[in-house]
């Protein structure tokens, strides 16, 4: 808080003007655990029924990674909307989310950097529409699980395009967690 105090001059009233100082904190969600669980018949090679498991230590506010989630419910997605990428490009291999219909503004998660190349030969897609995957078939769609707490568990469903290769990485994430204010 700031006080100014303006002194009177011969027949003057005196003034005084407080201005009050705001500060904001914004704690930001961030991962605690990253855990890369084989759930297919190939250990060390991505593929349907794997399980990418984020541990934060502060879980973030409801909706925080899409806009269906409320205080009390936390609907799994699992339809042909919902595509896990597996990017190989510069720099590490990278996984992100796309389901732009599920979530109104898409799923506000972020990148997991899988903190090494060669996981991914290539791009990969695995779940999305056609992978045995409609609204009335799910078995090879992916799946995203929001546990209200903590834990987000993303299961790789049927790989729908690209060649995915290679050995488990050691993994690190780098979400994108909107702020628990």
């Amino acid at each position: 808080m700031t006080t100014t105090t303006t002194s009177p001059s011969h027949g003057t009233a005196s003034s005084t003007t407080t201005t009050a100082l705001s500060t904001t904190t914004t704690v930001i969600a961030g991962p605690s655990a990253l855990h890369i669980a084989n759930g297919g018949a190939q250990a060390g090679r991505p593929q349907q029924g794997d399980q990418i498991i984020v541990t934060s230590s502060v879980g973030p506010v409801p909706g925080a990674f899409c806009s269906t989630g409320s205080a009390g419910s936390f609907p799994d997605i699992v339809d042909p909307n919902l595509v896990v990428n597996g990017l190989h490009g510069s720099g590490n291999d990278k996984v992100t989310l796309t389901d732009t219909v599920d979530c109104s503004g898409g799923i506000r998660f972020g990148t997991i950097d899988l903190g090494q190349t060669g996981y991914f030969s290539g791009t990969s897609t695995f779940g999305g529409a056609g992978a045995q995957c409609s609204t009335t078939v799910t078995t090879g769609c992916s799946r995203v699980h929001w546990d209200g707490h903590n834990t987000l568990t993303i299961t790789l469903g049927k790989e729908s395009s690209g060649q995915p290769t290679r050995r488990c990485p050691t993994s690190r994430s780098t979400p994108l967690i909107p702020p628990s204010v």
